[in-house]
């Protein structure tokens, strides 16, 4: 039969039945020793934040954008980088997208958007871009699916655009982020 206590600590014993049980939860540490840096004599891996800043550079959680308002000339049927963003070792989430606008009596007809390792390139395997393809239209946004980028060194990640038209002209603009995962 089982007897309650009314408290205990991780290395509470219960009996009974003759079967001891060793209480190691997670709830019974110190959340504020999880989260200081060097709690068990080193670098903490699971250093964050704790309230509505931003991670320091090197934590999870930290955060890199740029953000392009001014609109970037495009031609058609080349890849052309929109902006980049530069990530340092780690394991990062990169997501973003492009907005392409027609002008001139352009009409679109397709219209990509792509997260790159490589300047003015969509990558080999292509994962991590969208595509758009629609007759006579002006504009569009995309917004590739998010795209893991795992690297050993400082590396350059660039959003990539590609359109096709036949008149006038077009421009892009729109944001590149990322986030450490880990």
């Amino acid at each position: 039969m089982w007897r309650a206590r009314r408290s205990f600590s991780a290395s509470s014993v219960y009996r009974g039945n003759g079967l001891a049980i060793c209480v190691a939860l997670c709830l019974c540490l110190d959340s504020a020793a999880l989260l200081a840096d060097g709690a068990s004599g080193g670098a903490n891996p699971f250093v964050g934040t704790k309230t509505n800043d931003n991670a320091a550079a090197g934590n999870i959680g930290e955060y890199v954008e740029s953000n392009i308002v001014t609109p970037v000339s495009i031609t058609s049927v080349t890849p052309t980088n929109l902006t980049s963003i530069s990530l340092t070792a780690g394991d990062w989430d990169v997501w973003g997208n492009i907005a392409f606008n027609g002008a001139g009596g352009a009409t679109l007809t397709l219209q990509l958007a792509g997260i790159s390792l490589t300047s003015n390139t969509f990558g080999p395997d292509n994962r991590g871009y969208g595509q758009y393809s629609v007759s006579d239209i002006i504009g569009s946004t995309i917004a590739p699916p998010v795209f893991r980028v795992s690297i050993a060194s400082t590396t350059t990640v660039y959003m990539v655009g590609r359109v096709t038209f036949s008149t006038g002209s077009c421009s892009m603009a729109g944001t590149l982020s990322a986030r450490r995962a880990r």
